[in-house]
């Protein structure tokens, strides 16, 4: 009875110290079979585990190299109706070409949504950073071309940033979970 209370324990998934025997056997089966999957199946797996079991195939090289080229198009369209970005092209037309595959990418490959998505990312940029680290640090919006750095957060940033906060995302994640950022 004793070896069937421990195999039921182990079953349930409730492998713990007091019972040595079922843990051992539970987690020596379950790496057999984890060693049994190809590379694509543990991949998948881990996708599953994660959430984002629907990744997007990689691309053709060609065709991303079509979509980008729409991009360049696109962008100043877009810029005309979005200052952030506007401004970031003015100030490094280089640094918004290198960001482009990471929108691509997000709107699953489509350059007339990415292009838009860009826009509101580098208004949102000018918004919450250059107008006060232009103040804080007299640079005139050197930001919105550059990685962000904790030397671009206000005091008031800090001191919120500090003290921990959280964040419900109105959106769910590809598995249907809510969202929760600490």
């Amino acid at each position: 009875i004793d070896d069937l209370d421990n195999l039921v324990v182990a079953q349930q998934g409730s492998l713990t110290n007091h019972c040595p025997k079922a843990r051992e056997k539970g987690l020596s089966d379950l790496t057999k079979q984890i060693n049994q999957l190809t590379l694509a199946e543990r991949e998948k797996a881990l996708y599953d585990l994660h959430g984002v079991s629907d990744h997007l195939p990689e691309a053709d090289p060609q065709q991303v190299e079509k979509w980008l080229h729409q991009m360049d198009q696109l962008i100043p369209e877009q810029a005309k109706e979005h200052p952030g970005l506007e401004i970031a092209l003015k100030k490094n037309a280089q640094y918004i070409h290198q960001e482009r595959m990471k929108f691509l990418r997000a709107d699953e490959y489509d350059p007339v949504k990415a292009a838009e998505r860009m826009g509101y990312y580098f208004d949102m940029r000018l918004q919450y950073f250059c107008r006060l680290t232009a103040k804080h640090h007299n640079d005139e919006c050197a930001c919105i071309v550059r990685d962000l750095t904790i030397d671009d957060l206000t005091e008031d940033d800090l001191k919120y940033w500090r003290t921990g906060f959280y964040q419900v995302c109105r959106e769910k994640d590809r598995a249907g979970r809510i969202v929760c950022i600490v």
